[in-house]
């Protein structure tokens, strides 16, 4: 049986899923843009989303990385309260489902994927396109996801 590996990149009113196997390929890249008036719907949306898509999943994912919450920098205490419970709600779903997931700084999972801890969403994308140039990529989210993804496969070789 293959190994899979789950990245989740999310916001306020979005989420984005990359599932890849052993070798990298892509299995599942979707992603959640919530509409703006949905604020009071919006945790009860995404992890009904995660929780549908889980729930459906028949591969053994080994590891699932998602981006720890960003506290600070520009962001005020509202939006950031807002992430951290988020980032929570969607640990706790995949737990509820068996899926071990882990967060991970945005400049760890930068720095071993696409080689700079400071990378910029542009980069993360060249880096994403120039790996699978036959995919299309609908947001930056999915390829954020999808580098995460690689360093869940990534740290479970070097661990």
């Amino acid at each position: 049986m293959a190994d899979y590996y789950l990245g989740v990149d999310y916001g306020i009113r979005r989420v984005a899923f990359a599932l890849i196997d052993e070798s990298n390929h892509i299995v599942v890249l979707e992603d959640l843009v919530l509409q703006k008036d949905a604020r009071d719907v919006e945790l009860d949306v995404m992890t009904r989303f995660v929780l549908d898509r889980v729930h459906t999943w028949t591969w053994d994912i080994v590891s699932c990385v998602i981006e720890s919450p960003i506290l600070g920098g520009s962001l005020n205490a509202s939006t950031a309260v807002q992430m951290g419970i988020t980032a929570g709600a969607l640990s706790v779903t995949l737990n509820q489902h068996n899926v071990r997931n882990i967060f991970v700084p945005s400049a760890r999972w930068k720095k071993e994927v696409v080689g700079k801890g400071n990378a910029k969403k542009e980069e993360v994308m060249a880096w994403a396109v120039e790996r699978w140039p036959d995919q299309e990529f609908k947001t930056q989210d999915q390829a954020d996801a999808l580098a995460m993804a690689v360093y869940a496969a990534w740290r479970e070789d070097n661990a």
